[in-house]
């Protein structure tokens, strides 16, 4: 092997590796992969004393970096397009997450109230029962109107018999006077 094929074997290796790198796109966004094409189609119009079968070669290798650059344009623009749609789709999540946070706290307030309704019909219940027990402790009506009957009818009887000791007293009272007027009398009558 002469040393100018060497060389022409080192370069090829070193241009497979790079076209390599280009083709995974490591750390080489689309304007570098730009500018490499446009320099290597430079270099491929300045190309003098070239063979065909080189020039064909260096055709082909623009061709190949064209073709790449096509298919990373339509890799990135589906990336955005992906992008777009999960953007989309996120959104749409986070709609339906906030409808459900405005729900849930529509639910909240809602239990909320129903709480406080179910704790004041639990205190009129606890008051209902107090005063029931209250009022089972007395007696029943029934019996408080006999009893009121049997006390207004002891009243009266006292009321009578009451009057029966007034009337009684103020006899005896009339016969005390009397007498002691006659007593008066008779002893004034033996003083006189």
């Amino acid at each position: 092997m002469s040393d100018s094929e060497a060389g022409a074997s080192h370069i090829s290796d070193e241009e497979v590796f790079k076209r390599k790198l280009m083709m995974d796109g490591d750390r080489i966004d689309d304007d570098q992969r730009i500018d490499t094409l446009f320099s290597s189609f430079i270099q491929w119009c300045d190309a003098q004393g070239q063979r065909g079968e080189e020039v064909a070669d260096g055709y082909e290798r623009l061709l190949v970096q064209l073709d790449y650059l096509k298919f990373s344009s339509q890799k990135s623009a589906e990336r955005q397009r992906a992008s777009t749609r999960e953007i989309e789709e996120m959104d749409k999540i986070l709609t339906d997450m906030e409808n459900e946070v405005v729900e849930v706290k529509k639910n909240i307030t809602e239990r909320h109230l129903e709480l406080e309704e179910a704790k004041k019909a639990r205190l009129n219940k606890m008051k209902y029962d107090a005063l029931g027990r209250i009022i089972s402790s007395l007696p029943d009506r029934k019996n408080s109107m006999k009893q009121l009957e049997r006390i207004e009818g002891d009243i009266k009887t006292l009321k009578l018999k009451k009057e029966a000791l007034q009337k009684d007293a103020d006899e005896r009272e009339k016969h005390l006077r009397l007498l002691l007027t006659a007593t008066h009398e008779l002893k004034y009558k033996f003083r006189n």
